[in-house]
């Protein structure tokens, strides 16, 4: 167990005496974190109130320690096992000395789960992607797919492949914060699919990082977010970050947190039509002739094709 983690231990002891808490995400890794980085904290119901509150399983907190900025999911048993968030691979005890009771076999239970099934849940996603692919092909050649989206899916279904990438060739979840990292490590770590990955980088635009895109994108970014109310927390925590990579001249990884705090909204399609140009703004997106987005987005397919028959 880590020292410096002692304070956050105690704070838990503390506020949730009768739980059972654990750490997840880059802060319970080997991997090197920021400074920015949260700390990713699962508590686990036992006996609080909120375990007996049928229709709330879940509920995101965040919490200051110092320096550090704790986002803790609270969970009871049954969303523990049903949210797709509790998709970690590995985590750092957060109890003292040991499990209060037997709960440490749920967390080693969801581990394993996670393992187990995580080159399965790759490929479905790819295959959802596929299939996504395939019906926007369809309605551009159709002439029934919105022009002024082209471009913004274009850029979200780069995005989108390049995590498939990350999870297929580094058996580890996309992360945030770390995306750059993941990416530049499997490009030379695998040289078959180095190609694939700067064809991804290119639609991305990513050599197009740099301090005057990436504030633009920034006050873009929070104009949008004041008109879509979101947590203010969570954008602060974004903000925080974001101003981390800008004050590091790291543009690049500005850059790939942009495009997943992004894709983590969901925005819909009337969303994104009424506020185009503002995403544009936000994710630099560059005006493309229609047989340009047509052969990107094949591109991308066969990509994603060769992915699922194991071509690399």
């Amino acid at each position: 167990m880590d020292i410096d983690n002692g304070d956050i231990i105690n704070f838990l002891e503390m506020i949730y005496p009768e739980n059972e808490s654990i750490l997840i995400g880059c802060r319970s890794e080997s991997c090197s974190s920021y400074e920015c980085c949260e700390y990713d904290i699962i508590v686990l119901g036992l006996k609080s109130k909120e375990n007996n509150n049928k229709n709330r399983i879940k509920k995101t907190i965040f919490h200051k320690i110092g320096n550090k900025t704790l986002e803790i999911l609270f969970l009871n048993q049954e969303g523990f096992f049903q949210s797709k968030e509790v998709n970690y691979l590995n985590y750092m005890n957060l109890s003292n000395f040991v499990f209060k009771s037997n709960l440490e076999n749920y967390f080693e239970k969801r581990k394993h789960y996670n393992q187990k099934n995580f080159n399965i849940l790759t490929k479905r996603r790819s295959l959802q992607f596929a299939l996504v692919c395939t019906k926007i092909n369809k309605q551009i050649i159709e002439h029934t797919f919105d022009n002024n989206l082209s471009t913004f899916y274009i850029k979200m279904m780069s995005f989108n492949v390049l995590e498939i990438l990350i999870q297929l060739f580094s058996g580890e979840n996309p992360k945030p914060s770390h995306l750059k990292y993941q990416m530049n490590a499997i490009r030379e770590n695998n040289h078959k699919i180095k190609e694939s990955v700067d064809i991804i980088s290119e639609y991305l635009e990513l050599e197009r990082s740099n301090i005057s895109t990436i504030t633009r994108s920034e006050k873009s970014l929070i104009f949008l977010l004041n008109l879509n109310k979101c947590n203010q927390q969570e954008i602060d925590l974004f903000l925080t970050k974001l101003n981390y990579f800008k004050k590091k001249t790291m543009y690049v990884d500005a850059n790939l947190l942009i495009h997943s705090f992004i894709k983590k909204q969901h925005f819909d399609r009337d969303f994104i039509k009424n506020y185009s140009k503002l995403l544009s703004f936000i994710l630099d997106i560059q005006i493309k002739d229609k047989t340009i987005l047509l052969k990107e987005f094949e591109i991308l397919f066969n990509i994603n094709k060769n992915f699922i028959k194991n071509n690399y």
